[in-house]
């Protein structure tokens, strides 16, 4: 019997002939405490892993999902409210996954790259 977690979406299956708007991207930190025997202050270290992008889908209604984008460093910065931009991923692939705080299915996406689609803003540039 198949099972809503063996469910994977491409692109064109979660957009129902929508597009992504580009809402918010941040950068997704490992932090790990440091294990300096010198150290009693309990510092963290972060390394950056990635980046989440969140989007909006105009073909259903709006809803927000994050895709992930692991081991990519986009340079993150403010975007203007109100000129959403249309975006597109890289081998997008989603799936509905129950977290464990939630009795609900919770969608999470990954993919390789983000591009923009007829861009008016500067393009987000990998970080150095």
């Amino acid at each position: 019997m198949l099972k809503v977690h063996q469910v994977v979406f491409n692109e064109t299956m979660i957009l129902n002939e929508g597009a992504f708007l580009l809402v918010n991207v941040e950068p997704i930190y490992d932090v790990r405490e440091c294990s300096n025997q010198d150290d009693q202050d309990g510092e963290q270290e972060k390394k950056r892993i990635g980046t989440k992008v969140i989007v909006a889908l105009t073909g259903h209604q709006l809803e927000k999902i994050v895709v992930t984008l692991p081991d990519i460093k986009l340079a993150c910065k403010s975007l203007n409210e109100l000129a959403l931009e249309e975006v597109s991923f890289t081998d997008f692939s989603g799936m509905f996954c129950k977290e464990n705080t939630h009795e609900d299915y919770v969608f999470k996406a990954t993919a390789s790259h983000l591009k923009f689609v007829h861009s008016l803003q500067e393009p987000i540039k990998t970080a150095e």
